[in-house]
């Protein structure tokens, strides 16, 4: 359970944190060590930040077992959220674009068409 994970393979993050526990259980830190940097790396924290709390649910406790793992899903899931996009568009125009956005606009009055008005 313990075998090298490469970055080139896809693997769940409960699978990593498995290994990663089972790593530090067994005493192997430089591969537990790895699993962890692969791990918050992943998620968009730091390995030294989250190491007391995996070296806390390898040592058997659940709750942080539970609340680290809950952390790291959810952090994870965010890393891979896009950006929102704005919904609404909003016209900034310029005061010389005004005039482009009046339907009459290109509408101009020719003193030869009109006749009698410009007499």
């Amino acid at each position: 359970m313990t075998d090298t994970v490469t970055s080139d393979e896809a693997v769940a993050l409960e699978d990593l944190f498995a290994q990663a526990l089972t790593a530090l259980r067994d005493g192997d830190d430089e591969h537990a060590t790895a699993l962890i940097e692969k791990i918050t790396t992943a998620c968009g924290t730091t390995a030294d930040a989250e190491r007391p709390r995996f070296e806390a649910a390898a040592a058997g406790d659940a709750d942080a077992e539970e609340e680290l793992l809950d952390d790291l899903q959810m952090m994870g899931a965010l890393m891979q959220v896009a950006p929102a996009k704005p919904q609404r568009v909003f016209n900034f125009a310029i005061p010389e674009r005004q005039a482009e956005a009046d339907p009459l606009a290109h509408i101009q009055p020719n003193p030869a068409t009109l006749g009698g008005l410009f007499h």
